[in-house]
C-alpha cells in the first residue's frame, strides 16, 4: 500500500532498480536536488497501485493524497497526478491548478481523465486550463476496457512525462542589466558566468542567451530616432561571443542560422554550453532578445526560462529608480516618506501588460523587467513554456536554487519571482 497524506512517511523504492533514465546524466557523481515526491489523487485503487508501484520501483516517494492536499504548504509534492474520476467539483481542481502555479511553479500537475469525462458539461471549468496549455492531460482507461494492459500503457506514458520534465536543460538569459554593471564592477558578470560553468561541471545541462546591455539600448534609440534598420542582432552576437570567450572551450556560440536544425541532445549538453544570440525565427524582431529567449525555450519544450538580472525579483517599480515619495500630514507638519515597493513572488503576464507594475526603469526606458513582445508571446503563443523566473544575477548562488526548483532560499526569502503564463 502507498502512504497517505497528512504527514505520513512516503514509501521509498530501495530495491536496486535502475533510475538513471529518470534523472539527468551527470559528469562526476554530483547531482541536482532530487525531485522525486509524487502525489496521486484517485478513487481507483488499481490505478493507484499500478502507477504508484511502478514509480516506487523507480525510487520515487509516492503518496496517496486528496485534492485538498494539492499545493499544500505543509508537504508540497514535485508531481501531482489528479484523476478526475469521482471528483464532482471540477472547479476545485481548477483552483488547485492555479494555486500550484502561483505557490510552487516548479511543481507539475498532470490531469488524468477519460474521453467520456472530456465531453461532460461539468468539465467546462477545466477545459479552459487545458485549452490554454496551463496543465498537461492524459487519457485514463475507460470502463470495460482491458484495464491491466491500458494501465501499463498509461504508466509508461506518465513515466516518460516525468523523465522529460526532470531531464530538461535550464535556459538562462544573462540580462542586459548584468552587462550594464560591467564597467563599474566586472566581477558581477565574471562571477555569474563562473557559477554557470561550475554548475555545468556538476552535471546541470545549461543553455545560455544574452541581453545586449548599454550598446544594445543605444542602437535601439538611434534606430528609433533616425528610422534606420537596427544592428541589434550584431550586438547580441557580440555579447554572446564574449560569454563564450569567458567560458572557454566548454562553450559554443550558436548563430541564428544554425538554430533551425540544431539538436541540443543530453549528450551534447553534457559536453557543451551553447550560447545563443537569437532564436533564428524570422518573424521576431531582432532587438527583442527576451522574446527570442522565450521562443528558444518553447522550441526545446521547456516549462520555464530563467532571467538573471540586477534585481531580486519583481517589484511594483524598478528598485533602482529614484524612490517614490508620498505626502504625510502629521499634526500640523507636512512630511514625505518613501512609499513601499511591493515585491511580487509571482505575477501573470496579462497583469504586467495591464499596468499592474510600473515598467519604467532608472534610465527612463518603458520595458523594464521584460519586453512587451515577450509577454505577449508567453500569454498567447507558448504551449510548453509556462513561466519566466527572474532571479538576481549579482547573487550567483541563487542560480543553483532556481535550477533545483526550490522556491525558498535558506534565509526564507523567495528564489526570485515568476512571470506566469496567463
Amino acid at each position: 500500500m502507498l502512504a497517505n497524506g497528512n504527514g505520513a512517511n512516503g514509501v521509498n523504492g530501495r530495491n536496486g532498480t535502475n533510475t538513471s533514465h529518470l534523472e539527468p546524466k551527470l559528469n562526476n557523481g554530483h547531482s541536482p536536488r532530487k525531485r522525486n515526491k509524487v502525489g496521486i489523487i484517485s478513487p481507483d485503487s488499481a490505478l493507484i497501485e499500478t502507477l504508484g508501484g511502478e514509480l516506487i520501483k523507480r525510487d520515487f516517494d509516492v503518496r496517496n493524497l486528496t485534492i485538498d492536499d494539492v499545493a499544500s504548504d505543509y508537504n508540497p509534492q514535485n508531481f501531482y497526478f489528479v484523476d478526475t474520476q469521482g471528483l464532482g467539483n471540477y472547479s476545485a481542481v481548477r483552483g488547485k491548478i492555479k494555486a500550484l502555479r502561483e505557490k510552487f511553479p516548479d511543481s507539475e500537475l498532470v490531469l488524468l481523465l477519460s474521453q467520456s469525462a472530456m465531453s461532460s458539461p461539468q468539465m467546462l471549468p477545466l477545459q479552459s486550463s487545458i485549452n490554454k496549455h496551463l496543465v498537461p492531460k492524459y487519457n485514463r482507461p475507460e470502463e470495460g476496457s482491458d484495464r491491466g494492459t491500458e494501465y501499463k500503457k498509461l504508466v509508461a506514458r506518465l513515466a516518460k512525462h516525468i523523465e522529460s520534465y526532470l531531464s530538461q536543460p535550464s535556459l538562462i538569459k544573462i540580462g542586459g542589466s548584468i552587462f550594464d554593471l560591467y564597467k563599474k564592477n566586472p566581477d558581477v558578470l565574471m562571477n555569474l558566468v563562473s557559477k554557470v560553468n561550475s554548475l555545468h561541471n556538476a552535471g546541470y545541462p545549461i543553455m545560455l542567451t544574452s541581453g545586449g546591455g548599454p550598446s544594445h539600448d543605444i542602437e535601439k534609440d538611434l534606430s528609433a530616432t533616425y528610422g534606420t534598420s537596427p544592428a541589434s542582432g550584431e550586438i547580441l552576437q557580440t555579447q554572446a561571443r564574449r560569454i563564450v570567450e569567458i567560458l572557454g572551450n566548454v562553450a559554443e556560440y550558436v548563430p541564428p542560422e544554425k538554430m533551425k536544425n540544431m539538436s541540443f541532445s543530453r549528450e551534447y549538453l553534457t559536453d557543451k554550453i551553447p550560447v545563443i544570440s537569437l532564436s533564428g525565427l524570422p518573424y521576431l524582431l531582432e532587438h527583442e532578445s527576451d522574446t527570442h529567449t522565450l521562443a528558444t525555450g518553447e522550441k526545446q519544450k521547456l516549462y520555464k526560462v530563467i532571467f538573471a538580472k540586477h534585481t531580486d525579483g519583481i517589484y511594483e517599480r524598478d528598485p533602482w529608480t529614484e524612490p517614490r515619495r508620498i505626502r504625510v500630514i502629521l499634526w500640523s507638519l507636512e512630511l514625505t516618506r518613501v512609499a513601499p515597493n511591493r515585491f511580487f513572488p509571482f505575477i501573470y503576464a496579462s497583469d504586467i501588460l495591464n499596468g499592474v507594475i510600473n515598467r519604467q526603469d532608472s534610465e527612463g526606458q518603458g520595458e523594464h523587467l521584460i519586453e512587451t513582445g515577450a509577454l505577449t508571446f508567453l500569454k498567447y503563443t507558448t504551449r510548453s513554456l509556462r513561466a519566466v523566473q527572474v532571479i538576481n544575477g549579482t547573487k550567483p548562488n541563487m542560480l543553483k536554487h532556481a535550477l533545483d526548483g526550490e522556491r525558498y532560499l535558506p534565509d526564507g526569502n523567495y528564489v526570485g519571482s515568476f512571470i506566469l503564463k496567463g
